[in-house]
Parts: C-alpha cells; sequence; structure tokens
C-alpha cells in the first residue's frame, strides 16, 4: 500500500518535470546543446511516467502482453546511460524491428539495470555491448562488459538483478550468465 501511495503521489511532480522542460523546449533561441538535454529531460521523464503508471495499475492488467520493440528500447536505454558513463558503449540490432511480449516499463527496466551492472564492471574506461537479436523464435538481449568478471567486481545493492529476475518471471523471459568474450 505505501508503495502504490508513493507511486500516486509522484505524478504531480514528474507532470511538472515534464510540463517545465516541454516549455523550455518552446523558448526561441535556445542554444542546441540545451535543446538536446531539455529533450532527453523528456524522454527520461516519459519513462518514469511510464513507470509510475505501470506500478499504480499492475493488479488491472490483462493477460495479453504489449508487444515491445526491443532495439528501439535499447537505443533509448543506450543513450541515457551515455550521459553518465565514460567508457564505451555499443549497440548492436537488426534493421527490423525485434518484438518480444513484454511490457516497455519492464523492459526498459531489464535493459537499464542490466546496462547499469555492466557499465559498473566495465569501469569507466571499459567497454559495453548491447546485442539485439532473434533466436529460435525469442528474442534475445545480451550485454557484455569488458569487466573482470562475474563477483571479481565490488557488489552493487543486489536490487537490479532481483528486478531483472522479477521482470523476466512476469513475461516467461529467461536470465542466462556466464564469461563474455569481451572478458566480464
Amino acid at each position: 500500500p505505501i508503495f502504490r501511495e508513493i507511486c500516486h503521489d509522484m505524478r504531480q511532480p514528474v507532470a511538472a518535470v515534464l510540463s517545465l522542460a516541454a516549455a523550455a523546449l518552446t523558448e526561441p533561441g535556445v542554444p542546441s546543446a540545451a535543446r538536446c538535454w531539455l529533450e532527453q529531460i523528456v524522454s527520461e521523464t516519459e519513462s518514469l511516467a511510464e513507470l509510475i503508471e505501470q506500478s499504480l495499475s499492475r493488479d488491472r492488467l490483462g493477460d495479453a502482453a504489449p508487444r515491445t520493440d526491443l532495439g528501439e528500447l535499447a537505443g533509448e536505454v543506450v543513450v541515457a546511460e551515455q550521459l553518465t558513463y565514460r567508457g564505451r558503449l555499443h549497440i548492436t540490432a537488426p534493421s527490423r524491428p525485434v518484438l518480444a511480449a513484454v511490457s516497455r516499463v519492464d523492459a526498459r527496466r531489464i535493459i537499464a539495470n542490466l546496462l547499469s551492472n555492466g557499465t559498473r564492471a566495465a569501469g569507466p574506461d571499459g567497454t559495453v555491448t548491447v546485442q539485439i537479436a532473434r533466436a529460435d523464435g525469442h528474442a534475445r538481449l545480451v550485454v557484455q562488459d569488458s569487466g573482470p568478471g562475474f563477483a571479481r567486481i565490488r557488489p552493487g545493492t543486489g536490487l537490479g538483478t532481483k528486478v531483472i529476475a522479477r521482470c523476466l518471471a512476469q513475461c516467461g523471459g529467461q536470465m542466462d550468465y556466464g564469461q563474455s568474450p569481451a572478458g566480464g
């Protein structure tokens, strides 16, 4: 109950941030660099708004999962991660959409948490690669990093892996991990 209340209360400040950024974008003479930052603020805030709304309506969702283009969404998550990560980020995806039966919010949470783990493992001078593909009739997301490997880095909060597992369980997905050709 408290989580639902917090989500409910977050809707107004999130809407205010969206409105303020949209208003700033309409001002004449906004420098192009500032315009890019404002557009990114709008994109990230819209993602937060989607997360809040899905959290509030989770118990009202029907059985049919929406189809989400993993390549498009992974591109958005990589752009956001590049704002704070000094290392190299690469993404590869086929030219045609790779659709998965998962909500956009859950897919974003999966990708963002995997990417966050990868950048933390790779360190500021490392490389993280996100690959989107189709394999055996399923959508496939692979995140590889050049870090020292699982269990050889400073542990995080442990919440990211739990979020990934829960989101994958809700959509019938699976997670595997192991040594990558990049090292991590």
